[in-house]
C-alpha cells in the first residue's frame, strides 16, 4: 500500500517503536506476504523473548484475551484509523478500553511477537506501518520542557510475589473477572477485609519511615516516585492486592486456583465469609 499524507498517524504524545530492545537488535524472523513455500503470511514475526512491549502512539485498547492460534495472549490497540494486534504476549499491563500514550508499557513479549496491522479494516504490511512510525518518531521533536518531563527513571512492572508460580492462571482469571471485581468494590457489593486495609497501611507507613517514596521524579504511572529500592515493598503490596482479588473470587464465584487442594478451598471459602469487612 502506498502511503499518503492523509494516512499519516497523528499523535500528541509522540511515537514509539513497539518494543524496547533489551538484549541486542530485535530480529524479524518471518515477514509479511507470500512465502517461498507458496503460503501467505499475514503478519510479521519478531524474536522478542521477554522484551517490554510499548504503545506506538496515542491509542485505545480494543481487544485482549487468550490467543487461539499460538501460545500466549493477544492485545489489540487502535491508533487512529490503524488497528495493531500484538499476539503471543504475556503479562498484559493495560485494560480493555484504556487510553494509552506513546511509550506506555502494555505487555511482555513471548518467545515470538506476531505483529499484524490493519488500516480502515484493510490488512497491510506491518513493516510499512512501522516505517511510517519510525519516520514520525525521528521528525517529532519535543520541546525542552517536554523532554525534562519525560526523562525520569521508570520501574519495570514485574516484581516477585507469593503467587509467581500461579501468575499465568491469575492473569487469565483477571482477564475474565477483574472488571467485575472492581465494579463490586465501587458499588459496595464487595468490601476488602479490614486486615487487608491494615496491611496496606502498614506498608505505606514502612515506606515512609524508610524514605522509599519520591526516590525519582513522580509521574502519572508512578505517582509516589518509587525507585528500585522500593521493589520489595511493591512486591508485598501486589501480593496483598492479588490475595484480595482471590478472596473476592472465592466469596462471589467459588473460584480457586488449580493449585489449591479441596480442603484448602473449603478453608479459604469460609475464611472469606468470616473476614471482617
Amino acid at each position: 500500500m502506498e502511503y499518503t499524507n492523509q494516512m499519516n498517524l497523528l499523535s500528541q504524545s509522540g511515537y514509539s517503536m513497539p518494543f524496547r530492545d533489551e538484549g541486542g537488535e530485535v530480529v524479524m524472523i518471518k515477514g509479511y506476504g507470500e512465502q517461498p513455500d507458496g503460503t501467505f503470511h499475514n503478519h510479521c514475526d519478531f524474536a522478542t523473548k521477554s522484551y517490554q512491549l510499548l504503545a506506538l502512539a496515542d491509542g485505545v485498547v480494543t481487544g485482549l484475551g487468550v490467543n487461539p492460534d499460538s501460545d500466549g495472549m493477544f492485545l489489540t490497540i487502535k491508533y487512529g484509523d490503524y488497528q495493531v494486534t500484538y499476539a503471543g504476549v504475556k503479562n498484559i499491563s493495560c485494560r480493555y478500553g484504556q487510553h494509552l500514550k506513546a511509550k506506555a508499557k502494555v505487555a511482555r513479549g513471548g518467545i515470538v511477537l506476531h505483529l499484524s496491522v490493519k488500516y480502515n479494516d484493510k490488512e497491510i504490511d506491518p513493516l510499512e506501518f512501522l516505517s511510517m512510525i519510525f519516520a514520525n518518531l525521528k521528525a517529532w521533536q519535543p520541546t525542552v520542557d517536554q523532554e525534562s518531563m519525560m526523562e525520569y527513571p521508570y520501574l519495570e512492572s514485574e516484581f516477585p510475589t507469593e503467587f509467581d508460580k500461579d501468575a499465568d492462571e491469575i492473569s487469565s482469571l483477571m482477564m475474565t473477572h477483574y472488571a467485575d471485581y472492581m465494579g463490586a468494590l465501587l458499588n459496595g457489593t464487595y468490601s476488602s477485609p479490614t486486615t487487608l486495609v491494615q496491611s496496606l497501611q502498614g506498608l505505606f507507613r514502612f515506606g515512609y519511615l524508610r524514605e522509599l517514596f519520591f526516590e525519582c521524579m513522580p509521574s502519572m504511572l508512578n505517582p509516589l516516585g518509587l525507585g528500585e529500592s522500593a521493589a520489595a515493598l511493591i512486591g508485598k503490596a501486589q501480593t496483598i492486592l492479588i490475595r484480595d482479588f482471590l478472596n473476592y473470587l472465592a466469596l462471589h464465584h467459588r473460584l480457586f486456583l488449580s493449585s489449591v487442594s479441596e480442603d484448602d478451598k473449603k478453608k479459604d471459602y469460609w475464611r472469606a465469609l468470616s473476614s471482617p469487612q
